[in-house]
């Protein structure tokens, strides 16, 4: 039997090169993945998910951070089941999630069609800079302010109520009004940013795309289901990723502290 020339070896040695190759693009990768994604995760785990377990594995112990935990079972747990304010919680907590995210999407990207409009330039700058501002304030600061104009016997809101013969409400003082002031002061506080993003989305709509959607619809005599829109689909996806991160658990504490700036009268 005749040997292989050593020329018959030359795939052979071809593919365990590319498959050396693969393997170190591959490892390549995957240390580059680790670098990048590194950081991030070792924030997460220390910052969110570590707390998170801590907290779970102290809600089965008594613990008043003066003595060490003492485990107790699940005694918090029937304590808190049994309490009559965890509906009334649960119920404010669903009212505000809805109302506040529903309010500022819905007011921000109207405000935002309205500014789109051929609008002298100073104007839209005006109206912009106005409506964006109080993002950039403090909640700490929106609910100081509102404080006095939610007063009961002093405050512009029920100022302006009485000249259409309306008795003043009592916005801070009542359990059934405090709640609406809350969210009136989160739309306050954060309408503008819907407002700046999605004109910003309507403006990234490129006028060529515009001008054919409306050739189509005149010749055709119909208006296109998706005319303007499917551009802003992102955009209207990203302001509620926005406004359950700000109603959620990552803006607790400014809110918690708003809250009770905004209506001490309830925590007494």
């Amino acid at each position: 039997m005749k040997s292989c020339p050593r020329r018959c070896n030359k795939p052979a040695r071809d593919s365990n090169r590319g498959r050396v190759s693969n393997e170190e693009d591959i490892f390549r990768d995957i240390v580059g993945l680790q670098l990048y994604v590194g950081p991030t995760l070792s924030g997460y785990l220390l910052f969110v998910l570590g707390p998170l377990i801590a907290a779970i594995l102290l809600s089965f112990t008594h613990y008043d951070m003066m003595s060490p935990p003492r485990l107790i079972g699940f005694s918090n747990y029937a304590r808190l089941f049994s309490d009559a304010r965890l509906a009334v919680v649960y119920k404010n907590t669903a009212l505000f999630a809805v109302m506040a995210v529903v309010l500022t999407v819905g007011i921000g990207t109207l405000l935002g069609i309205a500014l789109n409009k051929r609008l002298p330039g100073f104007l839209k700058y005006i109206l912009r800079t106005a409506y964006f501002f109080p993002v950039l304030v403090g909640m700490i600061y929106a609910a100081m302010v509102w404080k006095f104009l939610f007063n009961r016997d002093l405050g512009v809101v029920n100022y302006y109520l009485h000249f259409f013969y309306l008795p003043p409400i009592p916005w801070l003082t009542s359990t059934a009004w405090a709640i609406w002031s809350v969210i009136l002061v989160y739309v306050w506080k954060n309408v503008g940013f819907t407002m700046l993003t999605t004109l910003a989305g309507l403006q990234s709509i490129s006028e060529g795309r515009q001008r054919g959607e409306r050739v189509i619809s005149s010749v055709a005599d119909i208006r296109l289901p998706w005319e303007g829109r499917a551009p802003c689909r992102p955009i209207f996806l990203l302001l509620l990723r926005a406004n359950e991160k700000w109603d959620g658990t990552e803006a607790v504490p400014p809110l918690k502290t708003s809250i009770y700036s905004l209506t001490p009268a309830l925590y007494s």
